[in-house]
């Protein structure tokens, strides 16, 4: 009989234990996915991205050309909010149709997703599976439906991906460019920019 008891304590020792493991996991996960500290959200076609007051990128959605960020590029769908990587030093997010964009503190640009169109301006059009480094020195950035623009710390803007329509603003209308190139006027007094579907918009220092 004593051993008895002894065997069904340790039993219920462990489903106790595992009780609160689970418990404390669970806690741990709707803290995450809590539906406060939320700073920002980006809507992409199928997807969203959003940025956490804590530094954190989380996606849910239709997880295609590698956009969970996770390495694999096979198509899912995401049911609930998933950290993106476990970077906590994000600053600001931006999605193009199936891209997206975030940024450090440090001006560190970093792109994922599709790269059809030359998007992220790595020289190539593989899609990234992952968060991978596109730029630095950036001080604000925008994607659009298929293109990408940035404005680098010295005030230069900059463009790469579709631009069949010049929305690059390059003095072309050339198809694409998969490496990053310098608007026409090559002014250095750029302060932020808005890339929409097939066209950009950008405001100066001055206001203009």
């Amino acid at each position: 009989m004593s051993q008895f008891l002894s065997t069904l304590k340790g039993q219920t020792k462990t489903v106790l234990t595992g009780g609160l493991l689970l418990l404390a996991a669970q806690i741990f996960v709707s803290a995450q996915c809590s539906t406060t500290g939320w700073k920002k959200v980006s809507q992409g076609e199928n997807y969203s991205i959003a940025l956490k007051e804590d530094g954190t990128i989380w996606i849910w959605g239709q997880n295609t050309y590698g956009l969970l960020g996770n390495g694999s590029a096979a198509a899912t769908e995401i049911k609930h909010p998933t950290q993106i990587g476990t970077d906590a030093n994000w600053t600001d997010i931006s999605t193009g149709r199936n891209f997206a964009l975030a940024i450090k503190g440090n001006g560190d640009l970093y792109g994922w997703g599709a790269n059809y169109y030359g998007e992220q301006g790595l020289g190539h059009n593989t899609d990234l599976s992952a968060p991978t480094l596109i730029q630095q020195n950036v001080k604000a950035f925008s994607a659009g439906y298929y293109h990408t623009l940035i404005v680098k710390t010295d005030g230069t803007l900059w463009g790469a991906g579709y631009n069949d329509y010049s929305g690059l603003g390059v003095g072309t209308s050339t198809f694409s460019y998969n490496t990053f190139q310098q608007e026409a006027t090559k002014a250095t007094n750029w302060a932020s920019v808005t890339a929409t579907y097939y066209n950009s918009f950008a405001i100066k220092t001055d206001g203009t």
